[in-house]
């Protein structure tokens, strides 16, 4: 079950990188900077999603 969320927490992550990418560059192309300011919150939750998914998948490797 854990290797499970691992890579779901992973698929999270990928998206949230995705929405890193496009929305402070569509920010700064209309000029809304709230969408500018929204890349260091998805940083800040990358960086979270990243620590659990190395501490599931390791978890997974080590014990199972």
């Amino acid at each position: 079950m854990t290797a499970e969320l691992g890579h779901a927490a992973l698929i999270v992550a990928l998206c949230l990188a995705v929405a890193q990418t496009i929305a402070p560059m569509a920010g700064s192309f209309v000029g809304y900077k709230s969408w500018m300011r929204l890349g260091h919150s998805l940083a800040v939750g990358q960086f979270v999603l990243y620590g659990i998914i190395i501490r599931l998948l390791n978890e997974r490797i080590f014990t199972g």
